[in-house]
């Protein structure tokens, strides 16, 4: 049974240059398997802790090797639970999230090669997934405003979701509608440029605004699409519960707004977090992000509590791929849709897309087609429609 050798860190450059990390595994068949680590510009509270590229490499070199030495691959949850316990801390403090998760992924990499089979199969193994693969749904963030802009936008992603039977007929539809907005752009003389997660960034004064421009496009389209929103109401200045409750209805009831993410700010707002349930949670996903952290812990606390009907899955949040395994359990349990979800400053790692597949989630969060570390995602799931039949879909 091949086994951990060691595991090493180097330092590289994630999006936009910024430093981060990517962490080397190498087994005693002499294999080697690598993953590249993201990190967020809008964080929750309660995510895991990013530890810096040289603490990285230090802690890599000095605690995690001689931990995991000599565990045989294939046993995913004793590993993660080796990184968990050393740890010991709700967010992760000693090692680093990101750290511990480029561990737990390069060491899933590994056992799937072990075994013989692709990541995402893997992942399905351990997700308990054997009913099948499904298309998750594309959240196309074609418009940026709030951290990820320099706009006049409160909300941080205004989202296009294709109604597409396969990957390819849903990015050729969003594609479309992009054009089609570009177009609608230089007839109103609006300069743009691209936002951190490759949506247009532009003036439009408010979000209704906005909304009004992409549904004439949506009909100018001619294709089926619904619309999401990521308000990550935490960087909303101003914030006024009560009053933005009654603009996201209005907003759900103009629009066929399928998706609301963060509505409101993590801590002090589970009263209107209801409220906004109670009239709109039978037809929109409400999806909690900092909220949730991808945390088994933090979900248990929203189970039953009629808050949310959805959670975002960002595995760097919370440190290993079986506590985020844990957390698509949970929701699966409860009939909350899944989003897995990539961050503002991306790699070009593309495991997140094994992970999609690989859990059956709903939607994929990956950006706009405009950089290379948003379109390996992309790419990724193009590769696995070749290799895998999804449910009741020809993936063509």
């Amino acid at each position: 049974m091949a086994t951990i050798q060691d595991v090493s860190v180097r330092q590289i450059l994630g999006f936009r240059g910024k430093d981060t990390i990517e962490v080397r595994m190498r087994d005693s068949e002499q294999r080697i398997a690598t993953c590249k680590i993201p990190f967020g510009v809008s964080e929750g509270k309660y995510e895991a802790i990013y530890c810096s590229p040289s603490e990285a490499i230090t802690r890599a070199q000095n605690e995690i090797t001689p931990l995991v030495k000599g565990t045989s691959l294939g046993n995913q949850k004793d590993f993660d639970s080796k990184l968990i316990e050393y740890d010991g801390t709700p967010q992760k403090k000693k090692l680093g999230g990101n750290l511990m998760l480029g561990s737990s992924i390069a060491y899933a990499r590994l056992s799937s090669t072990n075994q013989g089979i692709a990541l995402h199969d893997y992942i399905a193994a351990l997700a308990d997934n054997h009913d099948g693969y499904r298309v998750p749904r594309i959240l196309c963030n074609i418009v940026e405003g709030g951290a990820h802009a320099q706009n006049d936008l409160e909300f941080q992603e205004h989202l296009i979701i294709p109604q597409s039977v396969s990957i390819r007929e849903g990015i050729t539809m969003i594609k479309h509608y992009s054009a089609l907005l570009w177009d609608e752009m230089e007839k109103m003389k609006k300069p743009f440029v691209f936002g951190d997660e490759g949506g247009l960034a532009s003036s439009f004064g408010t979000e209704e605004s906005l909304m009004r421009l992409l549904d004439q496009v949506r009909v100018r389209a001619e294709d089926v699409f619904d619309f999401g929103i990521d308000v990550a109401a935490n960087n909303v200045s101003a914030f006024e519960p009560k009053a933005y409750g009654v603009r996201y209805e209005k907003l759900v009831e103009a629009y066929p707004i399928v998706y609301l993410e963060d509505p409101f700010p993590e801590e002090g707002y589970e009263s209107y977090y209801r409220a906004l349930y109670e009239r709109i949670g039978e037809k929109v996903s409400l999806v909690g992000d900092d909220l949730v952290v991808t945390n088994p812990l933090r979900i248990k606390q929203f189970i039953g509590t009629r808050t949310i009907n959805g959670i975002i899955v960002k595995p760097d949040q919370v440190g290993t791929l079986t506590e985020a395994i844990a957390s698509v359990r949970l929701a699966k349990e409860n009939n909350w849709k899944i989003a897995v979800s990539h961050r503002a400053q991306e790699t070009i790692d593309d495991y997140l897309a094994d992970i999609a597949v690989g859990v059956g989630a709903d939607f994929v969060k990956f950006g706009y087609f405009y950089q290379g570390e948003r379109l390996a995602k992309y790419n990724r799931l193009l590769e696995i429609k070749e290799s895998v039949r999804m449910i009741g879909k020809d993936l063509q």
